[in-house]
């Protein structure tokens, strides 16, 4: 596992134009409150699996609905105790998420409320505990 000053998080989003995003605007957002973010950004459910059964550890993880296909991915999450929030434009997978009671945030809403999710959900939370 990272340690408090180092975060390992996977973003998994199928709009590409996003990555770049994520990466910038989440190291910049970590930086500020002094902890090194690796962010690593990829394309879709299967590739985040493959990803995770090849053991690499994440501190956590942020998935686009997907159309559905976020399940699979939370469901390895949730298995591995690895926080994960899902991020979606539809309501109704957010709605799902929140029944099964994982966080969540619907994209569109504030871009700082987001990040400050994301800094509680990944960071703040964890290390209240160590």
């Amino acid at each position: 596992m990272s340690s408090a000053k180092e975060l390992n998080l996977l973003f998994v989003d199928d709009e590409p134009d996003t990555h770049l995003i994520y990466e910038v605007t989440f190291k910049k957002v970590f930086k500020g409150i002094g902890v090194m973010a690796t962010i690593t950004c990829i394309e879709s459910a299967d590739l985040a699996l493959d990803i995770l059964n090849n053991n690499d550890v994440y501190s956590g993880i942020v998935v686009d609905g997907l159309f559905g296909e976020c399940w699979k991915v939370t469901a390895v999450a949730n298995e591995r105790d690895i926080p994960i929030i899902v991020y979606s434009g539809s309501g109704e997978i957010v709605k799902l998420a929140e029944q099964k009671g994982i966080t969540t945030a619907l994209k569109g809403e504030s871009s700082e409320e987001f990040n400050n999710l994301v800094q509680d959900t990944f960071y703040r939370n964890r290390t209240l505990y160590n």
